[in-house]
């Protein structure tokens, strides 16, 4: 349930704080990965990123053959009574980017939401300019549902986020 073609999900242990650390150092992980400020964080404040809650499930994931974790991926604001969720997902060193982790990763966590949480729907937001984000999402079934128009400043120029989702039923026959 938790391992795929190329990697495996597991949740967070203390060993990895300093790794996700030293993603929130990276610049484009930090502009792709939230629309916040841009700004590095310390392990206490990444610790208090990953304390557990009834709406969130947080994974980590690694290569399978390694025990050093490539990026995160997120199931939050979960609301079981509609029976639908957000996703998130972040590749934090560039030299694991565009290995395929990405497409493993949502790959399984899509099937964990719909087959063991029960969900029926998914959404995420993914920034205009993060083109390669958009595809992957689009690729797995993902349809753009609306946008927040110029809600991003970067770099003195406007952007919009896009947000995609996808129902269970558009899963199943994908």
């Amino acid at each position: 349930m938790f391992a795929g073609a190329l990697i495996r999900l597991r949740a967070v242990k203390e060993d990895d704080f300093e790794t996700i650390e030293d993603w929130y150092e990276d610049t484009y992980f930090l502009r792709n990965v939230d629309t916040a400020i841009a700004l590095p964080r310390n392990i206490d404040e990444i610790k208090e990123m990953y304390e557990p809650a009834t709406d969130v499930i947080e994974l980590l994931i690694y290569p399978l053959k390694s025990e050093l974790p490539v990026g995160f991926v997120s199931i939050y604001n979960i609301e079981w009574n509609n029976r639908s969720a957000t996703l998130a997902i972040g590749i934090g060193y560039e030299r694991d980017r565009h290995l395929g982790y990405g497409t493993d990763a949502l790959k399984l966590i899509m099937q964990y939401a719909f087959n063991e949480l029960n969900l029926d729907r998914l959404e995420l937001e993914v920034i205009e300019y993060n083109k390669n984000a958009q595809k992957l999402y689009e690729r797995l079934g993902f349809k753009v549902g609306g946008r927040k128009r110029q809600a991003v400043l970067r770099d003195n120029q406007r952007f919009d986020i896009l947000f995609l989702d996808i129902l269970r039923s558009e899963w199943n026959n994908k």
